[in-house]
């Protein structure tokens, strides 16, 4: 999960369905450090849930984040993150 340190407070609500979400079986980590998004990281996860308040990518961050999705794992924006990355055309567009 990535989140930020904003208005939002995504480290309460990780930390809210984190065990609930772990007796599941899904195991949830948290970020707040947008170089995390990287191609090395992301191909340990099946999905990326994303609640956070962050305006621009880096160039890098962004192509691992698609091509991420594009090879079918999945993608969760909670909230906020229908603001977050206004750089890209694809993601905002989504």
């Amino acid at each position: 999960m990535l989140g930020d340190s904003c208005f939002h407070k995504p480290s309460g609500f990780f930390r809210t369905i984190e065990e609930p979400l772990e007796k599941s079986g899904i195991e949830l980590k948290y970020t707040e450090t947008l170089s995390d998004i990287n191609a090395d990281n992301l191909k340990g996860f099946a999905g990326l849930m994303i609640f956070a308040n962050i305006e621009r990518i880096a160039p890098e961050a962004d192509k691992a984040l698609l091509e991420y999705v594009e090879y079918g794992s999945g993608l969760s924006p909670v909230h906020c993150a229908s603001f977050c990355f206004l750089n890209p055309e694809k993601y905002a567009a989504a």
